[in-house]
């Protein structure tokens, strides 16, 4: 008498779901936790991402600064302290430096001036007096529209000649933050003024956030600049700060379905394995070509299973039946012919994005139409199935090898990358015959030109890979044969094509 999996699962269907019930409270407690640490864990690395890119910017254009303070031209003309020069010298240095919105020399004199020189903004020349009076050791301060750059120049000596101001405006500042962080998050930047109380000088995104989230605040050092970054993601609506308790809701849960599980499984292991015993001889049966009327079996979900694959497989016997006699291989060289291997082209293609890419090398046999022209074409087909021979002998297992027509022939690298796939067809190359003996004492110098490409992920059809290869195998026989040329699809990394030659 047939038993059934349904009452197995009826009596333990109730005890399944209440312990389903406490599973999903505990784990989504415990999900919330974690979210919120990995939000935290998150919005820090886009602060600390964003004062690292904030710091480069800044040191950079200090570094440039630092340089042209060096210059011997600069030096000179400050000692010099001929006005014309050192104009002509500051126009100079507003053009090397990038989007620079004016740059000044100024002798060490000018810095207890009252008065700031012409072009001078008040805030710019307010941060210059403090800089070079040392009341700030700020090397940058940002200002109202832009931020000033400020370095003494010295001589050989160590002496002070003057000093290099540089207004940059904001833009690559303001472009370098809408870069890193969205526009849902806040990020402010704070600089120490003359007062000692920090001051905001930039900011950038939703400030609505700044009250849902905390501040995640990033020194800048060594500037005297600070970040402070509030992520756009708010926090979970349920806080879960008790770990334990939630492990232990999931403890009970998980060992209550241990036991259902190992009670269900003492009371069917032995109809499964016995209903199993007649799914394998059933399998056997179908690959050895004939299925039974009866397979004996004890569980009615595996009887109906049994039926269905009793009738795929009777139906696979069938098609394996048809296929053998519509034919899949070639007659005269015995490999795989032009509809199968536009069958595994197409699953090659299909199965790419799970599988990997595959690559394709078309072959065309030199000086193949001079054999049949001068020997005969008896002589054309022994070259074909002795060629078609060497190359068996030399791809591997998991190849597709096929001839297309005529002297064509063909080679899909399954799941083979383009610059393995090179390395095989080089490989190829070497370990083909450099000469092939025919009847009647003929012995003709084997060579051959071939195109190769590799699948990508813009093709529309399996074609597309065929027609590269097609193309580059053009392209080898009007570069003079006997050679091996690669069409790179365009999506693909640039990669200059080269020949492979015997």
């Amino acid at each position: 008498m047939s038993k059934s999996l349904a009452k197995f699962h009826f009596h333990s269907f109730a005890n399944l779901l209440l312990n389903l019930l406490i599973l999903g409270a505990a784990g989504y407690l415990l999900t919330t936790d974690l979210r919120e640490t990995l939000l935290l864990e998150r919005a820090t690395d886009n602060a600390q991402r964003l004062a690292t890119e904030l710091r480069g910017l800044l040191n950079s254009q200090q570094s440039v600064v630092e340089t042209i303070s060096r210059r011997p031209e600069v030096i000179n003309a400050l000692r010099q302290g001929n006005p014309l020069d050192l104009q002509r010298q500051a126009v100079e240095i507003r053009t090397q430096m990038h989007q620079a919105r004016g740059a000044w020399l100024l002798p060490a004199s000018i810095a207890t001036d009252r008065k700031p020189p012409l072009q001078f903004d008040e805030a710019s020349w307010e941060f210059f007096r403090r800089a070079a009076s040392g009341a700030t050791a700020m090397p940058v301060e940002f200002h109202a529209e832009h931020y000033d750059l400020f370095r003494p120049v010295l001589d050989e000596n160590k002496r002070l000649l003057g000093y290099l101001l540089i207004s940059m405006p904001r833009a690559p500042l303001q472009a370098l933050v809408e870069r890193n962080i969205s526009t849902s998050a806040y990020a402010e930047l704070h600089q120490p003024p003359a007062g000692g109380h920090s001051e905001v000088v930039f900011t950038y995104g939703s400030r609505g956030v700044t009250g849902s989230t905390p501040a995640i605040s990033v020194s800048l050092n060594p500037l005297p600049l600070t970040l402070h970054y509030w992520p756009g993601e708010g926090r979970p609506a349920l806080l879960a700060e008790n770990r334990l308790y939630y492990f232990f809701l999931i403890l009970v849960a998980v060992l209550s379905l241990v036991v259902m599980s190992y009670s269900l499984y003492r009371s069917t292991v032995k109809s499964i394995q016995h209903d199993l015993m007649s799914l394998a001889n059933m399998i056997r049966d179908v690959r050895s070509g004939s299925v039974r009327k009866n397979y004996p079996m004890e569980l009615d979900e595996f009887a109906s299973a049994l039926l269905y694959l009793k009738d795929s497989g009777r139906k696979l016997i069938e098609e394996k039946a048809k296929l053998r006699e519509m034919g899949f291989i070639d007659h005269l060289s015995q490999l795989s012919n032009r509809r199968h291997f536009e069958l595994k082209l197409s699953e090659a293609f299909d199965t790419r994005k799970i599988n990997g890419l595959s690559s394709l090398l078309i072959i065309d046999v030199d000086r193949f139409k001079f054999v049949n022209d001068q020997y005969g074409h008896a002589a054309g087909d022994e070259l074909i199935v002795k060629f078609a021979k060497a190359l068996r002998n030399c791809v591997r297992q998991t190849d597709v090898l096929a001839r297309l027509g005529g002297d064509e022939f063909c080679i899909i690298y399954t799941f083979t990358e383009l610059e393995n796939a090179r390395a095989l067809a080089e490989r190829l190359r070497k370990q083909l015959p450099r000469e092939v003996h025919l009847s009647h004492g003929i012995v003709h110098p084997l060579r051959w030109s071939g195109g190769l490409s590799v699948m990508s992920e813009e093709d529309d059809k399996s074609d597309d890979v065929l027609a590269r290869a097609d193309q580059a195998l053009l392209r080898a026989k009007e570069s003079g044969r006997n050679s091996t040329l690669l069409d790179i699809p365009a999506s693909a990394p640039a990669d200059p094509p080269r020949a492979v030659a015997s």
